[in-house]
């Protein structure tokens, strides 16, 4: 009976490890201190593709296929998860009716405005929207060409796609499909902090822009940003909501809310570099194609809002 006892125990303590020791995402194994209640370890490594593209450097065909074909997330058995499809999704009518895909579409005109946008950048091909990325004298350079491809990676494609998913989860929860809208919300968590994201910064999706520019704008609060504060409590006040009936009203907040933090860094960014490449004195020439690259980033992300 004893033996059975510290059987039972011994089997707990290593279960408990197990989780402990488990991938970012994996059920109750926290991804920048969320705990997710669903499996999305394979959604958050998607900023391992993030990763690859800026790696890349100016080897075009290279990121270009990461982009196409993915490299490391997987949807299921044998199929990869694509950056590119957190646009394309979007050409189907179902999903128009969603609030950022529809103020996006009145401000680009296009509703793969995102797609448009980097197929662009890696083909260095001029586009009267969205860039001369094979005529304009800054836009052409590599310098600007790579900070187009990972920030539209991380601050366009990445919200545009969390609020896509917050969306899915409260669709789910109005038919009383709590296992799925847990799972929807889950996974907007997963695509905003990455498989690498240790809460500081330190990674390759949309979390790590609140924490450079709180440093800019005085948004911090205990030594990290005042916005992934925020981004974090609403999302563990969506996943409670989201798990009982009669919460549709503080889910529908919760989901708001993080609408408005996915804004928050990108005019941050916006304002900082628009404001540095109009000064030669912040801004000197042999940085300006890289900064100019990152305020057109910046405010391309911003400005449909």
């Amino acid at each position: 009976m004893v033996a059975a006892k510290w059987l039972a125990v011994g089997v707990a303590v290593a279960t408990t490890a197990a989780v402990a020791a488990g991938a970012p995402g994996d059920v109750g194994v926290a991804i920048a201190g969320y705990k997710p209640v669903t499996d999305v370890s394979e959604h958050a490594r998607i900023d391992l593709d993030i990763r690859a593209m800026e790696r890349a450097g100016s080897n075009w065909a290279a990121a270009r296929r990461v982009y196409t074909q993915g490299a490391n997330s997987n949807r299921s058995p044998g199929v990869k998860r694509t950056l590119q499809s957190f646009s394309t999704k979007y050409n189907p009518g179902q999903l128009r009716s969603e609030p950022q895909a529809l103020a996006a579409k009145r401000f680009w005109g296009d509703w793969d405005y995102a797609d448009r946008h980097m197929k662009a950048v890696l083909a260095g091909a001029d586009s009267a929207k969205y860039g001369r990325y094979r005529t304009g004298a800054l836009a052409k350079t590599d310098a600007a060409r790579k900070q187009m491809v990972k920030k539209l990676a991380k601050f366009t494609f990445v919200p545009q796609y969390v609020g896509h998913e917050a969306q899915l989860a409260l669709t789910a929860y109005a038919l009383r499909d709590y296992e799925e809208a847990a799972k929807h919300w889950d996974e907007a968590w997963a695509f905003y902090a990455g498989s690498l994201e240790k809460g500081t910064g330190n990674g390759f999706s949309a979390y790590i822009l609140a924490e450079k520019r709180s440093k800019n704008f005085g948004t911090r609060a205990g030594g990290r940003s005042s916005v992934n504060r925020r981004m974090l409590a609403a999302f563990n006040a969506g996943k409670a909501a989201l798990g009982r009936p009669g919460r549709g009203a503080a889910a529908l907040r919760a989901t708001k809310c993080v609408r408005a933090l996915l804004l928050a860094p990108a005019i941050q960014g916006c304002l900082r570099y628009a404001y540095r490449v109009s000064d030669v004195k912040v801004a000197p020439q042999a940085s300006l194609a890289k900064e100019s690259a990152e305020a057109w980033a910046f405010c391309a992300a911003a400005l449909p809002s």
